[in-house]
């Protein structure tokens, strides 16, 4: 388990406690990395997910960190479980908070803003925000991402598995409304 130690800056990872924590989950977070055993493999993988491209609250940057984060600790894997762009129609009076409009051009802006990290592999789900514009106009866009960035691998609408050393990831993406 990782607890913060006062006044400590991450300088391994170019970045301050107070960057670590934004990063990892707010003001008040207590970040921790739990590590288990399950058999006599080790592997690291990052796990990110609801990043609502296109919606003005998305957090780029923080996102950019973060697999800056991942390129120096040495992890190739990142698995995403979910709601890559902000979609359409999800809740009352979304449509004043999203900046780019369309299946196809927020699509667009995840190929074109999504870190590319060389070395580094992203393996995602799409979630209820993504499958707005499947249930509008039957278009999937975690197929229109992965078509063009072949460092984005699908795995499917709301689930997905990936085996990494032959230990199963299974991402689920979760509905109802909270964070």
């Amino acid at each position: 388990m990782f607890e913060f130690a006062d006044d400590t800056d991450y300088k391994e990872l170019g970045i301050s406690k107070v960057q670590l924590k934004r990063i990892l989950g707010g003001k008040k977070a207590r970040p921790k990395i739990l590590i288990k055993n399950i058999s006599d493999e080790v592997f690291k993988v990052g796990i990110v997910a609801d990043t609502h491209f296109c919606s003005v609250h998305e957090k780029i940057n923080e996102l950019h960190t973060f697999y800056e984060i991942m390129r120096k600790e040495e992890i190739g894997t990142v698995v995403n479980a979910g709601d890559l762009v902000a979609g359409w129609g999800i809740y009352r009076g979304q449509e004043n908070e999203v900046h780019t409009f369309g299946a196809k051009n927020q699509a667009q802006y995840v190929v074109d803003n999504y870190p590319k990290v060389k070395g580094v592999e992203t393996f995602f789900i799409t979630g209820n925000h993504d499958l707005s514009w499947w249930n509008k106009s039957g278009v999937d866009v975690g197929d229109l991402i992965s078509e063009q960035r072949e460092d984005m691998k699908y795995l499917g609408q709301y689930q997905g598995d990936l085996i990494m050393d032959g230990v199963k990831i299974r991402m689920i993406h979760a509905d109802g409304g909270g964070a």
